[in-house]
């Protein structure tokens, strides 16, 4: 395995607040009672890739970040706190939404 992380950001219908997550390889694709999923992010038995909301614990739909490594934008607060899926800094999409972490 590479050991590639991959930061995934949802947010809830319910109660409006952003989670986000980093995953670890394939780890994603394990079910929510897999003892071997060591991340937050899992796959819902719908085979959707949700993460529980930090707020209400209720599951949502969670999406990769797409991240596009830039040397002129950097990683700052805006970064940190954003809560949509797309990222264009020197962080490549590492710390996108990392304020929201579950």
């Amino acid at each position: 395995m590479n050991n590639v992380d991959t930061r995934f950001i949802a947010k809830c219908k319910a109660c409006g607040v952003a989670t986000s997550a980093l995953s670890r390889d394939q780890d994603y694709r394990r079910s929510k009672d897999d003892t071997k999923r060591s991340t937050p992010v899992y796959t819902h038995a719908n085979g959707s890739i949700v993460l529980d909301c930090r707020a209400c614990g209720l599951p949502r739909h969670a999406k990769a970040v797409r991240g596009t490594f830039s040397r002129v934008h950097v990683c700052n607060a805006k970064c940190l706190a954003s809560t949509g899926p797309a990222c264009e800094c020197s962080c490549g999409g590492k710390n996108h939404g990392a304020s929201h972490a579950a």
